[in-house]
């Protein structure tokens, strides 16, 4: 009977501290949602306007910032890089008590995956 009790303690309090960490941040969800609910709708009103404005867009940012957008992007990738090798790269993500739940090799196949899937959901549209 106290072991039941225990377990019973012991569950209730892992599901509170879940349930502390899933709270959501009202003032950050609430007007994101807002934003994303907003551009759903004017997308499916007036597909044929957005579209024009995504053109525009997209045309605006490659015509008055090329190089400079394309210089940013690998300022990123060479930012990325150094963190990974410097004493940053190091910092362990979770307890330092804990093992890494996955292996490098899992990460890299899980890394590859995702690319390869993006890859075909991207490209597949190109396809007869």
């Amino acid at each position: 009977m106290k072991e039941t009790a225990t377990a019973e303690k012991s569950a209730s309090k892992s599901s509170e501290a879940g349930a502390e960490a899933a709270k959501l941040a009202p003032r950050v969800f609430y007007p994101a949602a807002a934003i994303i609910i907003g551009v759903v709708i004017v997308a499916l009103v007036s597909p044929e306007a957005t579209s024009k404005l995504v053109s525009t867009a997209g045309s605006s940012v490659i015509d008055t910032l090329g190089w400079y957008y394309v210089l940013i992007t690998f300022g990123f990738i060479v930012f990325c890089g150094w963190l990974a090798i410097s004493r940053f790269g190091e910092i362990k993500l979770g307890r330092d008590d804990e093992k890494p739940e996955f292996s490098t090799v899992s990460w890299f196949a899980m890394l590859f995956s995702a690319g390869m899937g993006i890859g075909l959901m991207f490209w597949g549209v190109a396809e007869p």
